[in-house]
């Protein structure tokens, strides 16, 4: 009873504080990445298997697909779970993945879908399109976004065997399971979110259906889940939804007594589809041919209002960017700074650098990007947010008249105008304060066939290995602690990039602003 008060407590509070914020789509930035493409192909790749049925080839394989599936997206912690069918039969396996929340680790939702498949005609013939497959597509696009994403609460995609033969993978996870919770294999159950064919629904006005088991439901919590979730259509779908008391016969009835649990549906099961809304149910006909684009469309609104429901649930948010974890790129420089973008889940994503200190706000530029190759990619700054596909290198490196020596850089993540990411702070090569030289320090000593680290004083070191990389060789240091005039960005060491380690050198102090960066001051020459 823990879970399910702490739910109701949780979902009230927030209605009742954040209405109008929700009605804006708070996780736009997440359901912005799920993919109608992604969704339709999953449901290809696993109806194609002639049959998913539990005694089938086509489970085990689906099975491994799942498992390959929820690795490619980065969970490393990807179970099969066995169960013994009911009444001593075939043992089989579930399958699940978790992602582990940063503030509650050890609570977490469920979201489940069966992955099996059956035909009454013939369970050799059984390609499952909308019965399960749409509800495994469902599963495995949700855990792809939220797998970029940083959660307060842990989240189980889970995909449970047997669903067309007695629920018996789920009846094997609830009872093998429940007694586990509260341990790092098997946080608190917090509330179920099941899925159960999501395809078709070709009525005159097409509507989601979110059901609930209200005898199963003394507490209100699946009630109050259950009109969050439709809610959630208004913010991030596009299609109307009704919930009813008519959750039977599918995997979260095994949750009911524990936890809120509710099942979306293309429509009410004992009213509608048992009485014959959809044709192709438990037929050789649910093949993914027999679906349309628009029935693809409407099951994916039912994954857009989920996945936003549940992202608000769990406060999902995008990931921060990171400080590089090479030496070589973790290393200061006079007019770059760098950082890792490879976390951010997402390829259309600004990035805001704000001088520490007091400075306007500037974005990297993806119109001025030169790909550095193994080095990474190299960008300009402009005066307003660029959304940019950053996916070609993980390593970002900025330049331009802002970023100069002795200063320190705030970096976000921008994913839309409100959806910003905590800070990181880069900074700049910090000037030799005993005299008056503010840059050209790219290197140490050499020795073992490479460049030490920049020691803090301008030699001829620096010079020759300017030099070097002007001859374009290959190695450290990297181009972009070389790159020092200029305020386009070129990823190219040139005479001039030469020219001004030289007078760092000489002790020529080169003051890129309008007041000496000695002092920590500097005050830049931007247009």
């Amino acid at each position: 009873m823990r879970s399910i008060r702490r739910f109701v407590a949780g979902v009230i509070f927030s209605l009742s504080i954040n209405p109008i914020c929700w009605a804006a789509g708070p996780a736009d930035f997440l359901v912005n990445q799920l993919n109608i493409e992604n969704f339709k192909q999953t449901i290809a790749d696993f109806s194609a298997f002639s049959s998913r049925y539990v005694t089938e080839p086509g489970n085990a394989q689906a099975i491994d697909l799942i498992k390959q599936r929820l690795e490619s997206y980065g969970y490393t912690n990807v179970t099969l779970d066995p169960y013994t069918a009911f009444g001593g039969g075939m043992p089989n396996n579930n399958v699940y993945a978790t992602k582990i929340g940063t503030v509650q680790p050890l609570e977490m939702y469920i979201i489940s879908a069966h992955l099996d498949s059956i035909s009454v005609v013939d369970v050799t013939d059984a390609g499952g399109a909308d019965n399960d497959a749409s509800g495994i597509a469902f599963v495995l696009e949700l855990a792809r976004v939220f797998a970029g994403v940083d959660t307060d609460i842990s989240i189980r995609f889970a995909l449970f065997n047997d669903g067309e033969n007695g629920l018996d993978g789920s009846v094997g996870y609830a009872a093998s399971h429940l007694a586990l919770q509260g341990t790092p294999n098997e946080p608190n159950w917090i509330a179920n979110i099941h899925a159960d064919m999501i395809l078709y629904d070709r009525s005159a006005v097409p509507d989601a259906d979110v059901a609930y088991n209200a005898s199963h439901d003394p507490s209100g919590g699946a009630a109050t889940l259950a009109n969050f979730v439709s809610g959630a259509m208004a913010r991030y779908g596009a299609i109307p939804t009704e919930v009813s008391n008519d959750m039977c016969c599918t995997d979260s009835d095994l949750f009911a007594d524990s936890i809120p649990a509710v099942v979306v549906r293309e429509n009410r099961y004992q009213l509608e589809i048992l009485n014959g809304s959809n044709p192709h149910y438990h037929q050789p006909t649910d093949v993914y041919s027999s679906y349309t684009n628009a029935d693809f469309e409407f099951g994916f609104n039912i994954v857009k209002m989920s996945g936003g429901a549940l992202a608000e649930l769990v406060n999902a948010r995008p990931v921060a960017p990171a400080l590089p974890t090479s030496a070589e790129d973790l290393m200061t420089k006079d007019r770059y700074i760098s950082f890792d973008t490879s976390g951010q889940g997402s390829n259309n994503i600004a990035y805001r650098v704000t001088r520490l200190g007091g400075g306007s706000a500037w974005y990297a530029d993806c119109g001025n990007v030169v790909d550095g190759g193994s080095e990474g990619l190299i960008a300009g700054l402009t005066q307003t947010p660029v959304f940019c596909d950053w996916s070609a290198s993980p390593m970002l490196h900025i330049h331009g008249c802002e970023i100069v020596p002795g200063n320190a850089y705030t970096i976000e993540a921008m994913y839309d105008s409100t959806t910003v990411t905590s800070a990181i702070t880069v900074n700049t090569t910090q000037p030799d304060i005993g005299t008056s030289r503010q840059f050209g320090d790219s290197v140490g000593s050499f020795g073992g066939g490479m460049w030490s680290a920049p020691d803090g004083i301008v030699t001829t070191n620096d010079i020759i290995a300017a030099v070097q990389k002007f001859s374009d060789a290959g190695g450290p240091p990297h181009r972009v602690r070389i790159d020092t005039d200029g305020k386009d960005v070129n990823a190219i060491v040139a005479s001039n990039d030469i020219l001004r380690t030289v007078r760092g050198f000489a002790a020529d102090a080169f003051g890129y602003g309008t007041t000496n960066c000695l002092t920590g001051t500097c005050i830049p020459n931007c247009p």
